[in-house]
Formats: structure tokens, C-alpha cells, sequence
């Protein structure tokens, strides 16, 4: 219950007008208030920081304030599931899938801001904010508001994944995912899209958190485990969410096939590349790191790739496990008894000037996780690589989004129309002109998206 003088935000629905007061019914609790000292347009609104100054007719009366931020939701139409902002962008997977389907992203936020200068590297609008400061998510809900877009965020797994600490809505880092859902709701967004590793589904408050938001919304809410390595030679299994409008013609989200074509990483990467020598040096594993790879102590993990296999799961502490995280979640080393505890992952190529063993140069891990070859980093090789080890999989993302922008033709449009081709090629070269359009179209032969 708001106490006289407290202020809060709300999303809410105008109603008409009482005199000077306009009459607004919040969205959540399905209440109806007064607010005074701003004028408003018909529709839906967000109000930050309105103030409860009193009662009148039984109804609280809110004021606003100097400090109070108005934002007008725009309306929702197709265009709406043609364009993506992303926040945890990381380096913004989701975005580079979205460029290869002729959707348009918009802003990216992240925290770090080694991954908002990769970002600009790319092309790509980027601002550093932390989600769990409120005026940072005013401030993105502001610079996105002149349009409807999807909301899309890869959240932190840490809190989830098997190899952190498994403490879920518990652990401090989850309530990054509680502040996605927020700003969903105070965005109205047209649409949510998350992804996380895929022992989240384990953890059934960050379920229902996810639910409780779809179910205010009125949204659908279906979710995948995708694994990467079903279609590219290169680990990594994670869970993708997708909250959507109730309409006529529901997602069917569907798992994707196994590749018949069981490619491998000497498919992706005939043979390893000649890189420039300070970044040799940036990626060559020092002594300490040595000798802790050939330890049993550290784990039993095959410390070479294998060009006829597929290459492990890219983690976000590879490269930096004995040293702070160059994206600055972490100010030092991961201790030995974690380590021990959990393993020291991590594997290495022969380089092919040296002859000694290195950590995978950027280019090379984010090609294995289906970034295009193409993609710029940051100037330190190694610092780079904690960036790709906790990317989204652009072509995870663009099999969830194929469903979307084909759930949206199907829904607001008369005819499904997908622009593709051409754009795809330099990021997946391996697939053939068949199995793009397969994938273009929301399906792979005998899968259809239905």
C-alpha cells in the first residue's frame, strides 16, 4: 500500500478526464486513479516517479513532479516484429541474427563497457546502463520510445548454469532478470524474447516470474532448449523464451532437427589461421596456465580441438579464469578451489607459427559460435574472449526469430513474405542455397514451423 508522499511507477490506461484530474486505471492491479499537474493524450502510459498526494472520491490522487517521466506507448503493428532493442547485449547476438533476417536492431545496453565499444565496432546504437538502476532503465525506455519494438535479453546464467553457483532467484546476479521483466512491463513491449542456459528451466521461481509477466500481459509464453552443436560443430545448449500476443495463429516455438550433414569443426575452419604476432602473445597460455591445463587436479578435459569434432562450450571466463574479467563482473581470479571444485575449462589450438598451445584467437571462437567471420573485436585479442564466451548464438536466435516474423505474417499480414538470400551467405558459408531458404522460411525439410 503506497503511503501519502511515497511515489511509484506504473504502466496504466487513460480513461477520460474528471475536471482537472485525469483518470487513469493502472494495468497490474486493474486499479483506478487520478492523476494531476500534466496533461495526456488517449492511450497507455508509463509514469515514473508519480507521488500519492491524497484521496478524492475514494480514488488516490497522484501528482507529477518535476522529476516525473512520461512516456506514451506507441501502437503495435507488424513493424513492431521487424525491429529488436536488446539489453545484456553482451556483443549482441541476437542483433547480428536479426541483421541476417532483415530485421532492424535498435539499442543496445550493456553493462560493460568493453562490450558497448565491440557493439559500436559493429555498427550497432549502444549505450552502457546497469538494468538494476532505475534511472538507466528510464533513460532506455526513453530513447526507445518512438517506436514498438521486440524487447530481446540474454540474461546472466550464472545464478543457473552448472558450472555456477545453482543458487537461482537466490543469488544477487538473477535479480538482473527480474529488472528485464520490469522494463517488458513498463515498455509494453510488443514482445519478449530471453535466453539463458538451459538448466534454468530447473529453477521454478525464474519460471514463474516469467509466467506471472506473460500472464499480466495477456502473452503467450513458449519456450526451447536449442543445442547448437545440432546444426554446427560447436556445443552449446540453451533455453530461449518467447512471450507474444494472444492472437489467432499461436508460435509453435519447435526444437530444431539434427543435421544430417554432421559438420565438424574442419568443416567451419579448414585449418587455423595465421594471426598477427602481439596477438599470438595476447592469446599464448602463460606457465601457470599450463601447467593447471595438464593438471588432473583441474579437470580431465581434452585440452586440445579437435578439427574432426566439435569444439566444447565457449564459457565466459575462458581466456580470464586466473585473471579479473576484462568486461568487469569479476575484479579477481577465479580461486583454485572453485577451480578444482568445478574444473578448469578451457582448450587451446596449436598455433601454427609458434607450436605452442594458445587460447582460440576471437575471430576463430566466434565463428565456432556462428558470429560472422567478419565481426570486429576489441584491440586485445584474449580480452575478447569473454565476450564471445557468453554470446547468444546468432543462429540459435535466428530460428527463434524465423518463428516470430512468420507468427507475425500469419497474424497481421495476408501473405508471409521473408527477405533473405544474399544476406545470409557470409554468415553461414556452409549451408547450402536449399537449407537457407529452408531456414528462411521457419523450417527445416520435414520440421515445419507450425
Amino acid at each position: 500500500m503506497l503511503a501519502t508522499g511515497e511515489s511509484c511507477d506504473l504502466a496504466a490506461l487513460l480513461l477520460g478526464k474528471e475536471g482537472e484530474l485525469t483518470v487513469f486505471m493502472g494495468l497490474w492491479h486493474q486499479e483506478t486513479f487520478l492523476v494531476r499537474n500534466r496533461a495526456f493524450a488517449d492511450g497507455i502510459w508509463t509514469l515514473y516517479g508519480v507521488i500519492l498526494v491524497g484521496w478524492s472520491s475514494g480514488l488516490p490522487v497522484l501528482e507529477c513532479t518535476d522529476e516525473t517521466r512520461t512516456i506514451h506507448k506507441q501502437p503495435r503493428d507488424i513493424a513492431a516484429y521487424q525491429s529488436l532493442n536488446e539489453v545484456c547485449a553482451g556483443i549482441s547476438g541476437m542483433s547480428v541474427a536479426a541483421k541476417a533476417l532483415s530485421m532492424r536492431p535498435g539499442l543496445c545496453l550493456d553493462k560493460s563497457d568493453l562490450a558497448c565499444a565491440v557493439l559500436r565496432r559493429n555498427g550497432l546504437e549502444a549505450v552502457q546502463g546497469d538494468l538494476n538502476n532505475r534511472q538507466d532503465r528510464i533513460a532506455f525506455h526513453k530513447a526507445v520510445s518512438g517506436a514498438a519494438s521486440l524487447l530481446v535479453a540474454g540474461f546472466p546464467c550464472q545464478p543457473f548454469s552448472m558450472q555456477g553457483d545453482r543458487a537461482g532467484m537466490q543469488d544477487i546476479r538473477s535479480n538482473t532478470l527480474l529488472q528485464v521483466l520490469r522494463l517488458a512491463w513498463h515498455l509494453q513491449a510488443p514482445g519478449l524474447v530471453l535466453e539463458c542456459v538451459a538448466a534454468v528451466q530447473d529453477f521454478p521461481e525464474a519460471m514463474q516470474a516469467i509466467q506471472q509477466l506473460a500472464h499480466k500481459l495477456d502473452y503467450s509464453f513458449e519456450h526451447v532448449v536449442l543445442e547448437l552443436a545440432d546444426q554446427w560443430p560447436c556445443k552449446r545448449k540453451r533455453w530461449w523464451g518467447v512471450l507474444l500476443p494472444k492472437l489467432k495463429c499461436p508460435l509453435g516455438l519447435s526444437n530444431w532437427p539434427l543435421s544430417t550433414a554432421h559438420p565438424c569443426i574442419r568443416d567451419v575452419i579448414p585449418e587455423w589461421p595465421c594471426w598477427p604476432t602481439e596477438q599470438i602473445l595476447d592469446l599464448a597460455w602463460t606457465q601457470q596456465e599450463t601447467e593447471m591445463y595438464e593438471s588432473d587436479q583441474f579437470g580431465s578435459d581434452c585440452r586440445r580441438y579437435d578439427a574432426n569434432g566439435v569444439a566444447p562450450t565457449a564459457l565466459h571466463s575462458y581466456g580470464c579464469a586466473l585473471r579479473s574479467c576484462p568486461c568487469g563482473c569479476r575484479s579477481q581470479p577465479l580461486s583454485l578451489q572453485r577451480l578444482m571444485q568445478g574444473g578448469f575449462r578451457g582448450v587451446g589450438v596449436v598455433d601454427v607459427t609458434t607450436g605452442q598451445l594458445r587460447f582460440a584467437h576471437p575471430s576463430e571462437l566466434g565463428l565456432l559460435n556462428t558470429l560472422p567471420a567478419d565481426f570486429c573485436y576489441a584491440d586485445s585479442a584474449r580480452d575478447s574472449l569473454c565476450l564471445v564466451g557468453q554470446v547468444a548464438a546468432p543462429l540459435q536466435a535466428l530460428w527463434v526469430f524465423a518463428h516470430i516474423t512468420v507468427w507475425s505474417q500469419a497474424n497481421l499480414a495476408a501473405q508471409v513474405h521473408l527477405q533473405y538470400g544474399r544476406n545470409w551467405r557470409p554468415v553461414w558459408p556452409h549451408m547450402t542455397e536449399i537449407e537457407i531458404d529452408e531456414l528462411a522460411a521457419g523450417r527445416l525439410v520435414g520440421h515445419p514451423i507450425h
